[in-house]
């Protein structure tokens, strides 16, 4: 009883497939197209036994409807059996065939029957088996599938009221003489002229250009803008270190760069016209930066030592190396840049501009029109012990260019007493010392806070050697700012 139990739980697990439509197609010689029938041979008492060269074998289908589609004999040692034997239990078989030789002359898709009867000569007996196939003659089976080609193959143009696409890809090319462009214009319009009407389009490229438009016809454009409604055509802005517009003219071409139209009061700018206007706008620029009477150009940058950039609103004087005589003075442009005409010689330049140091006596040598650099660091002071003071600080150096440490530094209102507010200001002076770098600072009321408004400080230095120098200065409405003498 065990024994047979066992073989019939073999039975189900080997051939329990052979219940199921398995989907197949007739189209071909690959699986899908082909069915392999599990069968086996069972002697009077129930068991296996194998199947000899002479046994007969007949298999027969029907097609969906119940009509015989195919039948065949053929014998034991048929080449397209395969015997596969199980220890103790004995030898089972599988029959390999084409759908396309058992679907019979005219193919219905739909699920074929099949029965396959094994015939032991010597005993007499027969052991029949059968299942089932689904047939999808021409394709591989996939519904979903099918219902999109439906749909795609129905479609002739494109509602932009009810349709819609949703493309993601990482180039799309467009040309007016490709296969593509034509489907592509068919499906957005179905017009003979490619249109693509879009109301926000954004491009974002971190790697290289956003937006790269070419046009090979002498008339075309490679983008061309139109504003209708009072807006920009095209607004460009830059938030980089880049340029929100660039235009030039290719060298291949004799086009302009960049051709500006205004149909109202605007003006045609060309590339040549754009470039003289250019130079001459920087030669008058030159020549209001420009400071001295000597007769060689010469050009100082100033420069930001940490963040390596130009700094901008630089005021620098140069003097003779005995500091007898001014020679020129002036303010760096915001490329961060100095113009001086000088003569031949060695000349001593003192820069100063708030949040930054230089060096005290840096030395420009001119021997022809040339350029030298001039670089300063950051510097922050710190914020006033009260809100509302501005604190006051500078460097002082010695003639040799030598850090003044202990010099007395005092500040006082030579008018007298003045208001801040409801407070009365003391007319008592403010004093303190310079530190072994030069350094001082002193924090002051601004002097637009004061009542009357505008007074200004006067400031002396007692150097240690005795030389006592004054001035009277503005202190501003800042948190920090660097005196200049």
């Amino acid at each position: 009883m065990k024994l047979k139990l066992l073989l019939i739980v073999l039975y189900l697990f080997l051939f329990g497939l052979n219940l199921k439509a398995n989907v197949v197609n007739n189209s071909g010689a690959t699986g899908s197209d082909s069915l392999t029938l599990n069968f086996y041979l069972l002697d009077s008492l129930g068991s296996l036994t194998n199947i000899a060269t002479t046994d007969s074998i007949g298999l027969l289908t029907f097609y969906p409807e119940g009509a015989v589609a195919y039948n065949t004999t053929f014998l034991g040692n048929n080449s397209n059996i395969v015997s596969q034997s199980f220890p103790n239990i004995g030898s089972c078989y599988s029959y390999g065939v084409a759908i396309a030789d058992i679907d019979g002359g005219s193919p219905s898709n739909g699920v074929y029957t099949w029965l396959l009867s094994v015939k032991d000569i010597s005993l007499g007996l027969t052991t029949v088996h059968s299942g089932t196939f689904q047939l999808y003659s021409g394709a591989d089976y996939n519904a979903r599938l099918d219902n999109i080609d439906v749909l795609l193959s129905s479609r002739s143009t494109f509602n932009s009221l009810s349709d819609s696409v949703n493309a993601k890809a990482n180039v799309l090319s467009i040309s007016n003489d490709s296969n593509a462009a034509d489907s592509l214009e068919a499906l957005v319009d179905g017009e003979s002229n490619f249109q693509l009407e879009l109301k926000q389009l954004f491009v974002s490229n971190p790697d290289g250009s956003a937006i790269y438009a070419s046009s090979q016809s002498s008339s075309g454009h490679g983008m061309y803008l139109e504003s209708t409604q009072g807006g920009n055509g095209l607004y460009a802005i830059n938030t980089g270190n880049g340029s929100g517009i660039k235009s030039e003219a290719g060298s291949a071409g004799n086009g302009d760069g960049l051709v500006a139209i205004g149909k109202g009061t605007g003006y045609d700018i060309k590339a040549k016209e754009l470039s003289s206007l250019q130079d001459s706008v920087s030669v008058i620029l030159d020549s209001l930066n420009s400071s001295g009477s000597g007769i060689y150009a010469y050009k100082i940058t100033l420069m930001d030592t940490s963040l390596v950039v130009p700094i901008p609103s630089v005021s620098a004087s140069l003097r003779n190396l005995s500091q007898t005589v001014l020679i020129a003075t002036g303010r760096s442009t915001i490329d961060g840049e100095l113009l001086f005409n000088l003569d031949p010689g060695s000349y001593l330049i003192a820069a100063n501009s708030p949040g930054y140091i230089f060096n005290a006596f840096d030395t420009v040598v001119v021997t022809g029109a040339g350029e030298d650099s001039l670089f300063g660091y950051s510097f922050n002071p710190g914020q006033p012990s009260q809100p509302n003071l501005c604190r006051a600080y500078a460097y002082i150096y010695d003639i040799n260019g030598n850090p003044e440490s202990k010099a007395t530094i005092t500040a006082s209102l030579p008018g007298g007493v003045a208001r801040a507010g409801s407070l009365i200001v003391s007319p008592f002076k403010v004093s303190t010392l310079s530190d072994s770098l030069g350094y001082f600072y002193i924090d002051l009321i601004p002097s637009d806070s004061l009542n009357p408004s505008g007074q200004l400080y006067e400031i002396s230095i007692a150097k240690k050697d005795g030389t006592i120098m004054r001035q009277r200065i503005t202190i501003p409405t800042l948190t920090n700012w660097q005196i200049s003498w």
